[in-house]
């Protein structure tokens, strides 16, 4: 396996590590990235892109890290041919998914690949699933036009939202192991012991078989089982009843204020 993850940009999201860094540069160093990304205007939040762009992190390291296109090719054991064979790949394979979600109603704004050597052949060795792409409609609430997840970043909300204080916990023990050099789940384990952070809540089952069928609805979808249309609906009814269940709970105004792209 290539020790690498390629990750394929379609869009730009909320959370996305590219948006983060294009906030933090100066005027001119913002249009310096502009130029490089081959933007015709600034960087706006759930836009797309004029055409796809690819990042590279490691693989087995503790954590993901962004690697230079350069460290990247040095990682991969490649030759500079077969590196940029993969790039190509794993652009090409993006737009085949982009392509594949669209008919079920899904957005695709990034998704990463791996990659392996098999008798000098390259193979895609990755799996298209709520954990390596991220696909999301809009739904019209209240007036404002609120982003629904089909990933994982819905179960990054729930928690968010349904439990801030163990969510702060999580957030202060990463950054404490960080700090210390100590492996995260150690450090959370050994505060929640100690009553410092909050012991890790159970999940609304109501959520969780939320979840469960956008992932039944998509594999179907990508499997050919259902017509298209009829997974469209089943989908957007999904997402529909993800609004009420934060509604019923009175957090609906916390779900806009964290993913209302207008």
């Amino acid at each position: 396996v290539v020790p690498l993850e390629y990750i394929v940009r379609f869009g730009v999201t909320s959370g996305s590590s590219i948006l983060k860094k294009y906030q933090s540069l100066s005027d001119s160093a913002k249009r310096a990235y502009e130029q490089e990304l081959g933007l015709s205007k600034p960087m706006g939040v759930w836009e797309m892109l004029e055409r796809p762009i690819y990042d590279l992190t490691s693989k087995y390291e503790p954590e993901d890290r962004a690697v230079s296109k350069q460290e990247a090719l040095m990682m991969s054991g490649l030759s500079s041919e077969d590196f940029l064979h993969t790039v190509k790949l794993a652009i090409l394979g993006g737009w085949a998914v982009r392509e594949l979600l669209e008919g079920a109603g899904l957005l695709l704004w990034d998704l990463k690949w791996e990659f392996a050597v098999d008798r000098e052949e390259l193979l895609f060795v990755d799996t298209i699933d709520a954990d390596s792409f991220r696909g999301t409609t809009f739904l019209d609430v209240e007036g404002r036009k609120l982003v629904i997840h089909y990933n994982k970043q819905a179960m990054r909300d729930y928690y968010r939202l349904v439990h801030p204080d163990w969510y702060a916990g999580i957030n202060e023990a990463k950054a404490q192991a960080q700090k210390i050099g100590v492996p995260f789940k150690q450090v959370l384990k050994a505060g929640q012991n100690d009553g410092q952070w909050p012991q890790t809540p159970v999940v609304d089952i109501e959520f969780l078989d939320l979840q469960a069928r956008k992932t039944a609805l998509i594999r179907q979808h990508v499997a050919s089982e259902r017509d298209a249309a009829a997974i469209r609906a089943d989908l957007h009814a999904t997402g529909e009843a993800e609004v009420e269940f934060y509604r019923q709970r009175g957090l609906l105004g916390e779900l806009l204020q964290a993913n209302a792209a207008g």
